[in-house]
């Protein structure tokens, strides 16, 4: 199962499935980034309304 996995991993890399998938990645990464942020600034303010 590992070797199938590898050469998976080597695959996507060569036929472009690697950089969807990391696109796909900061896509997801940016948006939760945003909603932790918007959540964080709703209790600061909330707390500290200063």
């Amino acid at each position: 199962m590992r070797m199938i996995t590898c050469r998976e991993q080597i695959l996507a890399y060569n036929d472009g499935r690697g950089l969807a998938l990391a696109l796909v990645f900061v896509d997801g990464k940016l948006r939760n980034q945003v909603n932790v942020l918007k959540y964080f600034g709703k209790y600061r303010r909330a707390s500290e309304p200063e």
